[in-house]
Formats: structure tokens, sequence, C-alpha cells
């Protein structure tokens, strides 16, 4: 909640690094997604959404994780209707824009998960998924996943094959190298533009050098 701490800063800065990924004027849709659970991504897509609709961008923020969604204990709100219940066709005509709730945050737009279903995967390889995702890329300057980890899972391929870039959340000193190697492996031969990996969970303060980072990231606005 900071906008001035250190932490708020680094999500400032992957923002920016995406901006120069050479992919902002054709990113209209992101997959943020990790090799296992607990890595952080759900935390990475929410502080993405509030930067990136800072810079007066319209933003939309879907919880894909139909399994263990989460993003609707961080926006404060309910997961009784969302994505699932969408694509499932149990949504009256009239209810359809309940689903696009409004937040807290300035220009950013939530859809939650909504109902987990028994079969998420046949709900993302859908064609009404595909129809949706496109409905809301013209209807927002970006749409943003929070996805399911990609190993053990397909959910995290689907979508990520049908997303304009991936951002793949990295947890330091929790997953294993190969398991971060194998992971953007099988994104890239699903057909995904990974455009990049934020490493999270990071202390600077381990590092030899970090008297001069920590200076930057500490001290600066002190």
């Amino acid at each position: 909640k900071d906008t001035r701490s250190s932490v708020s800063e680094a999500y400032r800065t992957l923002r920016t690094s995406l901006q120069f990924a050479g992919t902002e004027d054709a990113m209209r849709t992101l997959v943020i997604t990790s090799s296992e659970p607990s890595e952080g991504k759900s935390t990475t897509a929410f502080k993405l959404a509030q930067d990136f609709a800072a810079l007066g961008r319209q933003v939309l923020i879907i919880d894909a994780d139909m399994r263990r969604p989460r993003l609707h204990r961080l926006f404060n709100t309910d997961n009784a209707i969302g994505l699932s219940n969408l694509l499932s066709n149990v949504v009256r005509q009239g209810d359809v824009v309940s689903i696009f709730r409004r937040t807290a945050f300035p220009n950013v737009t939530f859809m939650s998960a909504g109902t987990i279903p028994p079969n998420p995967v046949d709900l993302l390889t859908s064609q009404k998924m595909a129809m949706t995702l496109h409905f809301c890329a013209r209807k927002f300057d970006l749409v943003i996943l929070d996805c399911p980890p990609v190993m053990g899972l397909s959910d995290a391929p689907i979508l990520c094959r049908q997303a304009d870039a991936t951002l793949l959340a990295v947890s330091a000193n929790q997953v294993a190298r190969k398991s971060a190697k194998n992971a953007v492996a099988r994104l890239r031969s699903a057909g995904s533009n990974v455009v990049g990996a934020a490493l999270i969970k990071f202390q600077v303060d381990k590092l030899d050098y970090n008297y001069a980072h920590r200076y930057m990231g500490y001290s600066y606005y002190n």
C-alpha cells in the first residue's frame, strides 16, 4: 500500500521492463503464471494492474485460476460469480455486466474466477473463452490474467497460447532452476510469447553488492 516503499518501486520497475519489452503496443492481454504454487503470481498480477492503471490505462484483471482462486481476497470481494459462470453459460444476459466489477483502484476492473468448476480445462479451451478474451481486449487497454501454475496442469499453456504475452513469476530460494526452465520450455512449446520472468521474494541484503542497491531502493526517498 505504501507507494514509496522499495516493494512498490520494484513493481513499477517491472512495469517499465514490460513497457520496454518491445511488445507494449501489441500487448493487450498479459498472462502471469508460475512454475509451482505460492510463488507470488497473484500478488504480481494485483500490483501490476494498479501500476498500469496509474498510467491512465483501463485495466481488466481476471482471476483465471479456477482451481485455487485468490484475487477476490486481495480485492476484498466475493467469488460468487465470475469467469467460470460466464464460460458455462449460467449467467443471464442482464447479469453479464455484474461480472465486470469496479474496484477501489482507479481504472482497474476485476473479474473473479467464479464458481469452481469440475472441468476448468474444458472451459478454457472453449470457443467462448477465445471470444471473451477478444471482447475484453477490445473493451480495455490491457487485460491481465492470473493463471494457475504451469507444471502438472494444462491450464497455463492453453491460456498463454491465446494471450499476447506471458510473464513467469519465479520465487527466489523456493523453486529449483530446473523447474523454472522446464516451465519456460513447456510454455514456449505451447506457442506462448514468454516476454520475461520476474524474481519474487528476492532478498537484496544477501547480495555482495547490496550497499549501493539498498541505498537506491531503501534510502533514496528518505
